[in-house]
């Protein structure tokens, strides 16, 4: 078991991804604080994972509410006394409309539990972390990479995860601490729905893509869950500051690269410069 006795904080982790990477931290000899809205779906994960008491903690609670942030901290470190992972998972997608009919209360709410709510549990966390010289953050960063019509908060708030998670990343990275984003892919989960189901018009081609994540089940929910034990881990120390697809990405032979990934822009949020491709052409060329 290649977490033994880490101590882990998994936030939205009722249901859907939250609740298979729980699943797979414990499989691993992790010992899981849980937190999400519902307590009744937190106990019943706690059933799935097999766990006695003494190895797991649940709250019920809202991310984007710093006393809920800290509350959640607190409980990790009078249970266990410490924490060496946190993963940042509790997300909404919502609201789906072009911008200029969605409700300002509604996108700032999204705002407020996607990034703050990541924000504000790390932040908490850090000062535990730093003491010890070691720690893994990993955010889910979801579909912040490209523009996303119609979902101006989600593909805003998570383009942020993925910024913050980089420049924290360099911030920590004197402590031992690796902070990393995960895009999952198309899984199907309570989130996909809701985006099929919205009464808003999706592009034609998100439309079908959608259809088939929910028709096939999309990518299990098993394969993101395994990177973010592999980040959790110690295979993975030295990566850091990196955005990482569950599907596309070679992740699992990282180890073998750790410097190179260090000073390569690869798997980051990077305008691709005219300097860069020139190179390339010439690189090409010399071929």
């Amino acid at each position: 078991m290649i977490l033994k006795d880490k101590v882990a904080i998994v936030t939205g982790s009722g249901r859907g991804l939250g609740k298979a990477i729980a699943l797979a931290l414990a499989k691993e000899g992790a010992k899981l604080v849980l937190m999400s809205r519902t307590e009744k779906e937190l106990r019943s994960v706690i059933k799935e994972t097999g766990l006695p008491e003494s190895r797991v903690a649940i709250m019920a609670g809202d991310i984007s509410k710093e006393s809920d942030a800290r509350r959640i901290s607190e409980l990790a470190l009078s249970r266990f006394g410490t924490v060496d992972i946190l993963v940042n998972n509790a997300g909404v997608i919502g609201p789906i409309a072009p911008t200029k009919e969605v409700k300002p209360g509604d996108w700032i709410n999204n705002i407020n539990v996607n990034i703050i709510g990541t924000f504000l549990c790390t932040r908490m966390l850090l000062p535990v972390m730093i003491g010890k010289r070691h720690g893994k953050i990993i955010n889910i960063a979801g579909s912040g990479e490209k523009p996303l019509p119609n979902f101006s908060a989600y593909a805003s708030s998570k383009s942020a995860v993925i910024r913050f998670t980089e420049t924290l990343a360099q911030e920590v990275e004197e402590y031992g601490i690796d902070v990393n984003a995960v895009a999952p892919g198309g899984i199907s989960t309570k989130m996909t729905e809701e985006i099929f189901e919205s009464v808003k018009p999706l592009d034609k081609n998100d439309t079908e893509k959608y259809r088939k994540v929910l028709k096939s089940g999309g990518v299990p929910l098993e394969v993101p869950a395994s990177l973010v034990v592999f980040l959790a881990s110690e295979e993975s120390n030295g990566v850091s500051g990196k955005i990482l697809s569950a599907v596309h990405d070679d992740w699992k032979n990282f180890g073998k690269k750790k410097g190179e990934l260090k000073e390569t822009d690869m798997y980051t949020m990077r305008r691709i410069s005219p300097d860069l491709l020139e190179r390339l052409r010439l690189k090409k060329e010399v071929k």
